[in-house]
């Protein structure tokens, strides 16, 4: 089950679930940075993917024509009610939506299928939100969540590339909030999935926001799940892209 401050932050965005997709223009870099991540992701080639945090399912559901399964995974109740409504729209059926967080990777419960495992963790904006000793927490489990053949952890979201004290006037672009947001810098994330054995690429998208892709090492050591096979085609990282 999520955390009490998880389910707290849930409860916060609950309030806005209903026009949330209406609202892009008030963030660009956030709609920029899940368009992205999007395009990454496809060039993984992967099957089963997770997306933690999903919000209202707008990746999943652009990802949706090009993987088999797609499971979203949020702490708000009214979010996922949208995510399932806009699935149900776009004709997504191999997409589904459940309560829960970066920390029900960790529990008994498995939202895949027996004898799979996802090729791809990923989350868009959502990861900014906890406190660094957390951040490496869920790092951690979703990296062990990950196929043994070569899964991949997609971190999209607030990310400091520069230095955010001389950024103020871009913060409401980038949707940051100082007193509600706990961005790293894009050197602590990289490094904290290269602890843990990843390859890691870094893809900055602005001063305040990137993705970086953490691979896992092809291991040989036994699973309970299926090794998924992803063949991939990631292309080198670009510079800071055009909002």
């Amino acid at each position: 089950m999520p955390l009490e401050h998880e389910i707290a932050e849930g409860r916060r965005f609950d309030g806005f679930a209903g026009d949330y997709d209406c609202r892009t223009s008030d963030c660009p870099v956030r709609t920029t940075v899940r368009n992205r991540l999007v395009e990454i992701v496809r060039t993984l080639r992967p099957r089963i993917v997770v997306d933690l945090g999903c919000g209202t399912g707008a990746a999943l559901i652009a990802l949706a024509p090009s993987i088999e399964l797609g499971i979203g995974l949020d702490v708000s109740h009214e979010m996922l009610k949208v995510a399932v409504r806009n699935a149900a729209v776009a004709g997504a059926a191999n997409l589904k939506f459940a309560f829960g967080s970066f920390h029900d990777l960790n529990s008994k419960h498995q939202f895949w299928p027996v004898g799979t495992l996802p090729d791809v963790i990923m989350q868009n904006y959502a990861l900014h939100h906890l406190p660094r000793d957390e951040k490496r927490t869920v790092i951690d489990s979703m990296v062990r969540a990950l196929s043994p053949a070569a899964g991949f952890a997609v971190l999209g979201d607030l990310m400091f590339f520069d230095d955010p004290v001389e950024l103020e006037a871009e913060y409401a672009a980038a949707g940051y909030d100082p007193q509600n947001d706990h961005p790293e810098t894009a050197t602590a994330l990289a490094k904290m999935l290269e602890d843990l054995g990843c390859v890691v690429q870094t893809y900055p998208v602005h001063p305040l926001a990137g993705i970086i892709v953490g691979q896992r090492r092809q291991s040989n050591a036994g699973s309970s799940g299926r090794a998924t096979n992803v063949r991939t085609n990631l292309k080198h990282p670009t510079h800071h892209e055009e909002i």
